[in-house]
């Protein structure tokens, strides 16, 4: 049996894409999102070794050290913010980041 834990955050922030193609060139400017941001943990039992609240704190603290409050990612891509976060827990098994929780990236190791 796998084993999951999975921590959400909702993070007030504005990123931009500096190379959005002409259709959507809206892009390149600095625009605000609601990033959630749903991280996915394996553990090893049912009482398991993270705890959540504690988990969610750490990202969201670590994202607000990082970008700020709000966090301004700046050209930073919804695949660069997971990656980020998988480079900075390497305990984390995934990582989605949606813009306004719809579209955006998952990342997995």
């Amino acid at each position: 049996m796998t084993r999951k834990v999975i921590t959400y955050n909702a993070i007030e922030g504005f990123h931009r894409y500096p190379d959005a193609p002409a259709f959507c060139g809206y892009l390149v400017n600095l625009h605000r999102h609601i990033f959630v941001i749903e991280c996915r943990f394996k553990v090893s039992h049912n009482e398991r070794e993270i705890e959540i609240n504690d988990q969610q704190q750490k990202i969201g603290q670590a994202i607000e050290d990082k970008f700020g409050r709000p966090a301004n990612f700046g050209g930073v891509s919804c695949e660069s913010i997971a990656e980020w976060l998988l480079v900075r827990f390497p305990n984390m098994d995934s990582c989605k980041v949606l813009e306004d929780g719809y579209g955006g990236a998952e990342l997995s190791r």
